[in-house]
């Protein structure tokens, strides 16, 4: 099984598969990309259409997280000739749940948005130019009634933005993740070119609203009915459009609704076990396929 076509190492491995005539499975998670650098785009670009199309082609089956993924591929590989299948990822339900309605919750919520920040938004990633880090700077620059926290690691560091209603927490690891989401109220994630992001699938188990691209919110069914989302990559228009969406929020009890839609959500269609049996069974119909040859 490799995880996304462009790595060194796994198209190694799928010649080496070839080689010794062994199906082997894709998980692709990552479509088009759209850097800013031109050069950069058209050499992944190139990437996808070269080796990434002859590998898509020999592999035994293709599994694509997201639906828009599977559409930019379907551009230019006859997918329709290939065992293709649709899952998302799943999400460790054991780890990522919504706290217990307790009075203690919510007096740490109410010490959490002490004056003068109304609500937390929350930020969890790399800090890179595809996650929306330059929309997120604007975005705090004009809402400073709201604390943003973010959460990562990256060449763009958010703590350079010189802005007091922000807080780099930095790189965590997995287990505290949770109260992190429990505590926010808001998960902002304006990306592009990435699939479905499983930072929004924990949130949404632990029962945090998201924000997130309308590209993101349509690359798995019924997504758009429970998240907020606006589109990016309009030039000289993403700030306005976000303010938009986001600006509402900050009044009345929206978001505190939205938080069990969410989880009721992510817990029904994202479990760990239904996507880890989904994977299984295609692994076992290519191993079949093998044996009957």
């Amino acid at each position: 099984m490799f995880h996304d076509i462009l790595y060194l190492p796994n198209l190694i491995g799928m010649v080496a598969a070839l080689v010794a005539r062994t199906p082997y499975l894709i998980v692709q998670h990552v479509g088009f990309v759209p850097f800013k650098n031109p050069l950069l785009r058209l050499l992944v670009s190139l990437g996808n259409r070269t080796a990434g199309r002859l590998a898509m082609r020999k592999a035994g089956a293709v599994i694509f997280i997201s639906d828009v993924v599977r559409a930019y591929f379907s551009r230019f590989i006859p997918l329709g000739k290939l065992h293709c299948e649709l899952i998302a990822n799943g999400v460790d339900g054991a780890l990522f749940k919504p706290s217990p309605a307790s009075g203690q919750a919510v007096s740490t919520r109410a010490v959490h948005h002490a004056p003068p920040f109304r609500k937390t938004f929350l930020f969890v990633g790399r800090f890179v130019e595809k996650k929306g880090l330059a929309l997120l700077q604007a975005l705090a620059e004009q809402m400073r009634d709201v604390k943003w926290q973010f959460v990562g690691w990256g060449p763009i560091d958010p703590r350079m933005w010189g802005l007091e209603n922000v807080e780099v927490l930095g790189r965590l690891p997995q287990e505290q993740l949770p109260h992190l989401y429990r505590m926010a109220d808001l998960l902002v994630l304006p990306s592009q070119g990435e699939g479905f992001p499983l930072v929004v699938q924990e949130a949404m188990a632990c029962g945090l609203p998201v924000a997130i691209a309308t590209e993101t919110a349509t690359a798995l069914p019924g997504v758009p009915d429970v998240v907020f989302h606006a589109p990016v990559g309009q030039p000289n228009h993403d700030v306005e459009t976000w303010l938009a969406l986001l600006q509402p929020l900050l009044e009345g009890e929206t978001l505190a609704q939205r938080r069990w839609t969410a989880a009721a959500f992510a817990e029904k269609h994202w479990s760990w076990e239904g996507s880890a049996d989904r994977h299984l069974r295609v692994l076992l119909s290519l191993v079949g396929s093998k044996n009957s040859k």
